[in-house]
């Protein structure tokens, strides 16, 4: 009896390997499933991308055209567009330094509390925006401090006096012996004042930089209008912060260009 009992017992263990073998195979088959999903072309739109800051430098306004979202090519840029910047008083005339890059002289510069209007014609359609030059705080001092989790990194401490007033945004880039180390949207910071307002920055952590004994780095602190860092913010939530099961399908991000164009003049 208890060797029948054995015999049984081994007979379905075996049963159930070959039930689980077959479930695997089931499962590591149909993991492999080529699934093609038809994809409407998209239509054409402009894209402008331009700033004036209160510096004196040549300002680019740079205008290409987009493409389908599965597209592997570079933008197409767009060439021959008349395109001016204006405060009310004077109007700077951009001419075209490369491909689809238009630039103003080298020594324009915007004034905080100006509206700056950006005009682009091309095809003989005319795109326009507008935006509001903020004041930003003075910088008192910056210091290096090393990362605790990046070994050779080092953050960077802003020390400032933050204005009482509130609704202020700001933005930070960072240069390491004059090269531009934020080169993409998704690698400058953004903040706004909510939890800062009228507070002095003690050593607020608004960099992260690679750098080596005998670099220089460079700060570089912008105010902008809340609606270009709501711009920023949902550009990065419908690119960089994605790849969850439950995100929505991923749509383009309204700027302030009139006529359907995308992008922002800031």
């Amino acid at each position: 009896m208890g060797s029948m009992k054995y015999v049984l017992n081994r007979i379905a263990f075996w049963l159930s390997s070959i039930f689980m073998a077959t479930v695997v195979l089931w499962i590591a088959t149909s993991c492999t499933e080529l699934i093609e999903i038809e994809v409407d072309d998209a239509a054409v739109r402009l894209v402008i991308e331009g700033e004036i800051t209160n510096d004196e430098a040549r300002h680019a306004v740079q205008i290409t055209r987009s493409a389908n979202y599965f597209s592997n090519q570079p933008a197409t840029r767009v060439t021959g567009a008349v395109v001016s910047i204006s405060d009310g008083d004077q109007t700077f005339i951009l001419t075209e330094d490369e491909p689809g890059v238009y630039l103003t002289e080298p020594d324009v510069y915007g004034v905080p509390g100006k509206t700056y209007d950006l005009i682009v014609l091309t095809d003989g359609i005319e795109y326009t925006a507008s935006s509001t030059m903020k004041q930003v705080m003075p910088i008192d001092s910056i210091q290096l401090r090393p990362s605790a989790r990046d070994e050779g990194n080092y953050e960077v401490l802003l020390f400032a006096q933050e204005p009482e007033t509130p609704g202020d945004f700001y933005m930070w880039r960072s240069y390491r012996n004059d090269t531009l180390l934020t080169d993409s949207i998704s690698k400058v910071i953004f903040l706004g004042d909510d939890l800062v307002n009228g507070r002095y920055l003690n050593g607020l952590i608004v960099q992260q930089v690679e750098a080596f004994p005998g670099d220089e780095i460079t700060l570089e602190m912008m105010a902008v209008p809340e609606d270009y860092f709501l711009f920023v913010l949902t550009l990065m939530i419908e690119s960089r912060w994605r790849g969850g099961p439950f995100d929505a399908a991923p749509a383009n991000v309204q700027g302030n260009i009139s006529n359907g164009a995308l992008g922002f003049f800031v």
